[in-house]
């Protein structure tokens, strides 16, 4: 299993433990790498999520979940990076292409294109 960056959805998917295939791939995942890796804005997205909602309790467990993952930062580097991925496949997650069919097939369909 690659290491991955997981964006706001898929992190919401493996907080919510609500798809068993997707928690035992998260599972899996963490045995393997020890914590998730996501961005500062997958972080700020979440966390706005969670107090529009005033969801007080679900934002101290994540606050807890952040202290055990490695955060990484945002810079301009990355926000090119990602313009060139996006700009070279129109329409595609270009970032998913180590996942092959048949296991994009067996994830949900709003995640199926992101990689984990």
């Amino acid at each position: 299993m690659p290491l991955s960056l997981l964006d706001t959805d898929m992190l919401s998917e493996v907080l919510k433990q609500k798809d068993p295939h997707l928690t035992k791939k998260a599972a899996a995942y963490l045995q393997q790498y020890q914590q998730f890796s996501f961005s500062a804005i997958t972080r700020y997205e979440v966390i706005r999520g969670r107090k529009d909602k005033g969801a007080t309790k679900q934002l101290q467990k994540f606050t807890t979940f952040c202290q055990h993952s490695l955060i990484l930062p945002i810079t301009d580097a990355i926000f090119d990076r990602a313009a060139d991925l996006w700009v070279a496949s129109p329409g595609q997650t270009p970032w998913a292409g180590h996942l092959s069919s048949s296991e994009r097939a067996t994830l949900p369909s709003h995640i199926a294109t992101v990689a984990m």
